[in-house]
């Protein structure tokens, strides 16, 4: 990501600090009609930016001024605090990194040249996108471009936090959301790479494996049995190891990929593909509460290739 930004923009903020201009920043928000009342807008009022954003950048220079100048604002300084809060509560993007660096243990101050390699979305967007989610406790989320990790904060706060996984190429960006999220007591699977490729979540074969039908009442365990296999026990009127047992068919037939890719619709629709050729998988995600209705009503049915991949 390269963005060109126009001078920082900074609100105000109130003499009682963070928690003043967190709530301000809801106010602003709920104003003009971006946050509405619910779990959205209980975690970002609830949400303390500057642990996740210790230090943001500014930019000093005119936007058509060469090359730009920029400063890096530090919580740790004191002179620094008022307008740090200001950017990171203003609403506006947050740069967070310049031209690549680590970004844990930065020496605060002026920055010259190179281009901005990361930043936190504007407020407004991440709050529209999570309300359109919907997510409830124990649903999961995949976060693209962890960032400052904001979107995956709130969704741990919303879904849980054994249920999100953020991905960002960037190795210095996923190590500082890590450790900036623990720090709030959040623990999501923060990965390195690139979104479409994937990721391996856990390793299968040291935990027990607990999977559920709730609507029907069926569950199936598999617990490792000290010598290599598997000690299975199932419950209900639902066949999930069959399912399970068809599905692993299907995907050896695939290849037995061990990463997946997004195919994006250009009408919004999602799917998750494994695999190459005519026996790839290929799930439907599930539509916003908004598209799904919006589909509905307009009596759309599309007929879908599994091998099509639409780049966004």
């Amino acid at each position: 990501m390269d963005p060109t930004l126009p001078h920082a923009r900074t609100e105000a903020v109130p003499d009682d600090g963070p928690a003043a201009a967190r709530a301000a920043m809801v106010a602003r928000l709920e104003a003009a009609g971006a946050l509405r009342p619910g779990p959205v807008r209980d975690a970002l009022r609830a949400l303390p930016r500057e642990v996740l954003m210790p230090q943001a950048y500014v930019r000093r220079s005119r936007p058509d001024e060469k090359p730009p100048v920029w400063d890096l604002l530090d919580r740790a300084v004191a002179a620094h605090r008022d307008e740090l809060l200001g950017v990171l509560y203003g609403g506006e993007s947050v740069l967070i990194q310049h031209a690549g660096e680590p970004v844990p243990g930065r020496v605060p101050g002026q920055r010259s040249g190179g281009s901005m390699t990361a930043m936190s979305s504007t407020v407004a967007m991440t709050a529209d996108l999570l309300q359109r989610m919907d997510l409830r406790p124990g649903q999961r989320l995949l976060d693209i471009g962890t960032g400052a990790g904001v979107t995956a904060a709130v969704g741990c706060a919303l879904a849980g936090d054994t249920g999100v996984v953020s991905v960002d190429r960037d190795p210095h960006v996923t190590a500082a959301a890590r450790d900036r999220l623990a720090a709030l007591g959040y623990r999501p699977t923060v990965v390195t790479g690139e979104g479409r490729d994937g990721c391996l979540v856990r390793n299968w074969a040291a935990a027990d494996l607990v999977i559920g039908a709730p609507a029907c009442g069926s569950w199936v365990t598999a617990r490792p049995d000290g010598a290599g296999g598997w000690t299975v026990t199932a419950c209900g009127p639902r066949e999930i190891r069959a399912e399970i047992q068809d599905t692993a068919t299907r995907w050896r037939a695939a290849g037995s990929p061990a990463s997946y890719r997004l195919h994006l619709e250009p009408d919004g629709d999602q799917w998750v593909g494994a695999g190459r050729g005519g026996a790839q998988l290929c799930w439907r995600l599930t539509a916003i509460p908004e598209q799904a209705a919006a589909t509905e009503a307009a009596g759309t049915r599309k007929d879908r290739h599994p091998s099509k991949e639409v780049t966004a």
